[in-house]
């Protein structure tokens, strides 16, 4: 079973992970804003973030579900952000950091 998006009520995810999971299988999010989400949801682009307040939040649930060509758009933008951190992109990070120290030390 797949999911279309990624409702994502928590107000207490510290790194974003979850968010990023979800966008690595092309579910655009619709969350909370806190401070674990502003380095992963663009609001607009591949989510939404809403202040907490369940009407709100819902709205933003209910205008993807009724606008089938911006849920594309977004789901597509949620999986090309996603590569960004994909495990390849990450070992490369990791290496330059490895190399970096290496040449300083």
């Amino acid at each position: 079973m797949f999911s279309d998006i990624f409702i994502f009520a928590s107000q207490s995810e510290t790194q974003g992970i979850v968010l990023l999971e979800a966008m690595a299988g092309a579910c655009p999010v619709v969350t909370v804003r806190f401070s674990g989400v502003d380095d992963v949801v663009f609001d607009g682009y591949n989510g939404f973030k809403t202040r907490s307040n369940t009407k709100v939040w819902s709205e933003k649930i209910i205008y993807l579900m009724k606008n089938p060509i911006i849920l594309k758009e977004m789901s597509l933008n949620a999986y090309s952000f996603s590569l960004k951190f994909s495990i390849e992109m990450m070992a490369k990070k990791a290496l330059k950091v490895y190399f970096k120290f290496i040449e300083q030390s």
